[in-house]
């Protein structure tokens, strides 16, 4: 964080998440140990972006 701006580190938390929750197989792997509800939950979530002041949201 001594050489990035919040903004930046924010912006790339934001879509680290993003990518992790909407990888197929990652959500194979939760549909496959908790079913079919918790990977529709899943991508419901990552469906709705954050707004975020700093960003100009």
């Amino acid at each position: 964080t001594e050489q990035l701006t919040p903004m930046e580190i924010l912006q790339f938390r934001d879509a680290a998440f993003t990518t992790y929750h909407t990888y197929k197989p990652f959500l194979d792997k939760i549909k496959r140990k908790y079913g079919e509800s918790a990977a529709d939950n899943i991508k419901d979530m990552t469906s709705i972006k954050l707004k975020r002041k700093i960003l100009g949201d």
